[in-house]
């Protein structure tokens, strides 16, 4: 009876396994006719769809490391999916977190497509959608307002529950 079960937990992480690298090789940056596109997995409408990437150069695209398939780059410009981080600098651009939402060049942090702050030399990542840089506190791409960034914590260990000094914050948004 022991066999069986060893069995059974051997043929899902099989068939997990065999899931996981048929996802990454249907998604990601594709050349076809001359034209990039990204392909991802809808998940409202479970199937997968290409976009065309606009203005990228199919001869030098990339997946940039670390980015899960998320972002790209041609060596001129950056892309997001099928956007284009019109203001960011290809040979700095890094990707930040292991959830691929936060990334940065020299001069900008981004979350996904979205420019966050300009200042790199101070931001960083907190957890739960958290980052902070000088002056702000943010959940995601938006500032959380009247958040003390030097005194601001994420408390929840599961949940985006956080504090400051002065308040406490659920999600970004003041609660107290």
């Amino acid at each position: 009876m022991g066999q069986l079960y060893l069995y059974a937990a051997l043929a899902i992480v099989l068939f997990l396994a065999l899931v996981l690298i048929w996802f990454k090789s249907n998604s990601g940056y594709k050349v076809s006719d001359g034209k990039v596109y990204f392909r991802a997995f809808d998940n409202m409408q479970w199937q997968f769809k290409s976009k065309e990437v606009r203005g990228a150069d199919p001869n030098t695209i990339r997946t940039i490391p670390w980015s899960g398939d998320l972002y790209g780059s041609d060596g001129k410009r950056v892309f997001f999916g099928e956007v284009q981080l019109t203001s960011a600098d290809p040979k700095s651009f890094v990707v930040e977190d292991w959830r691929q939402e936060f990334s940065r060049d020299a001069n900008q942090i981004y979350w996904k497509s979205i420019p966050v702050t300009e200042d790199v030399e101070h931001w960083q990542i907190l957890s739960r959608g958290y980052s902070k840089d000088r002056d702000n506190v943010y959940y995601l791409r938006n500032i959380v307002e009247g958040a003390d960034p030097e005194s601001f914590v994420v408390t929840g260990e599961v949940t985006s529950h956080a504090e400051d000094k002065n308040h406490s914050y659920n999600m970004g948004r003041r609660i107290d």
